[in-house]
């Protein structure tokens, strides 16, 4: 029963969406793996798996369509002869904006398949505002994962991941403590860490701070920063170990390499709709560290 509940849920077509950096991949490689388990657990062959990029993109007219066209068809061979096949589009709104008929065809596509079960198709996007609303219908992509910013608690697991202490349990608990208090400062709603203000069409505002732009990868790499510190430490025979300081430091300068951004990912993250939601952002001004304010007006009616 547990195996047959398995392969109900990975029949679907799917979207993971949302900001850069949160997760898609994993949750898409996630299910990848879940699904070859699952293969090899009942004794079939290995999933066929097909990751598409950048390649079906031409600046030709129809060169894009015919070549998801034939990457349908070897996917459809190949699911008709037995074997599970997964299908992963790694930038849908890329694909889809290459063309305007893309859309269509990959509607087209989906009709065929719409009762291989033995085919799974996925598709990762920080844009959901510009896929198609046909094509995330029932039958094509009717199952919408959001990939989330982490709140706190995620922050911890993330980081503790990616943190490199000791097996002991002092190591540990040093470990653990010292991430907690890096995830206390970045997680504050003080002033410090105010870096805009949002206002929907409806007219409610929103104060925007650090970790609404925060995503698993800065994390990922403000552990990696604190660990090269104390590699520099290590070199110059003083203690090689991770500092609160270390970690300060790292979170400040991801957070710094990132300012210049923070303007694209609030109107990735906030102008665009989403599958569950039409309401939109009529204007939002970002503060930077020196509270110089800069004042982005949005189009309320505009068609990305």
């Amino acid at each position: 029963m547990e195996t047959e509940r398995k392969r109900d849920s990975v029949n679907q077509r799917r979207i993971d969406y949302w900001t850069p950096g949160c997760g898609k991949t994993l949750l898409s490689n996630a299910l990848v793996n879940a699904v070859t388990s699952d293969a090899e657990s009942n004794g079939e062959n290995h999933p066929k798996y097909i990751r598409v990029t950048s390649q079906l993109e031409n600046k030709y007219v129809g060169d894009t369509e015919r070549r998801i066209h034939a990457l349908f068809n070897l996917a459809r061979r190949r699911a008709t002869s037995g074997n599970r096949v997964i299908i992963v589009f790694a930038n849908l709104a890329a694909v889809l904006q290459s063309s305007e008929t893309v859309a269509s065809q990959l509607k087209a596509e989906f009709d065929e398949i719409r009762h291989m079960n033995q085919l799974i198709v996925i598709a990762e996007t920080h844009r959901a505002d510009l896929i198609a609303p046909f094509l995330l219908q029932n039958g094509r992509f009717s199952l919408h994962v959001r990939a989330h910013r982490p709140d706190s608690r995620a922050a911890q697991e993330i980081m503790m991941k990616h943190f490199p202490y000791s097996t002991s349990s002092s190591g540990r608990g040093q470990a653990v403590a010292q991430v907690n208090e890096l995830i206390d400062h970045i997680y504050d709603t003080g002033e410090g860490n105010l870096i805009g203000e949002v206002q929907y069409s409806d007219g409610e505002k929103k104060l925007l701070y650090l970790k609404d732009v925060l995503s698993g990868a800065m994390l990922v790499e403000v552990i990696n920063r604190a660990q090269h510190s104390a590699v520099i430490r290590e070199l110059r025979e003083e203690a090689a170990h991770i500092k609160i300081g270390d970690l300060r430091l790292a979170a400040e300068s991801v957070f710094q390499d990132r300012e210049g951004l923070v303007s694209a990912l609030l109107q990735n993250d906030l102008a665009q709709s989403s599958p569950e939601t039409s309401r939109q952002v009529s204007h939002f001004r970002t503060l930077d560290r020196l509270s110089r304010s800069t004042f982005i007006e949005l189009n309320q009616n505009q068609d990305s």
